[in-house]
């Protein structure tokens, strides 16, 4: 890919904007107060437990296409094509850190919820 033609520019103005969404999401959804409890870090510890799980599972998978895949038609690696391909990466775990701590905070208020 050329870096210097409409669609590298494309990327990049999406990247970019990516980038200052997340900023200005961070800055108006913050807490100004944040509250934590004892369970918040049990809830992160496992959170991100299996955010690594993930990512090592998404490079063995990578691992083993790249290695065995010979027959396949793969496209042309190039440098943005592989930085976007972490980039995917690092998403899903991310995605995956949230999903499950969002599961257990939404376990500990059903337990709550059921206790008399």
């Amino acid at each position: 890919m050329a870096l210097h033609s409409v669609a590298a520019h494309a990327m990049a103005v999406d990247t970019w904007t990516l980038v200052l969404g997340a900023i200005l999401s961070f800055r108006i959804a913050r807490d100004p107060e944040p509250r934590s409890d004892e369970r918040d870090t049990l809830f992160a510890a496992r959170a991100t437990r299996g955010a690594y799980a993930t990512l090592i599972a998404e490079l063995c998978v990578a691992i083993l296409v790249l290695g065995f895949g010979a027959e396949l038609e793969l496209p042309a690696f190039s440098q943005p094509l592989i930085a976007h391909d972490l980039i995917v990466c690092l998403m899903i775990a991310s995605i995956v850190r949230c999903a499950v701590q969002l599961a257990l905070y939404d376990a500990a208020r059903r337990a709550l919820e059921a206790t008399p």
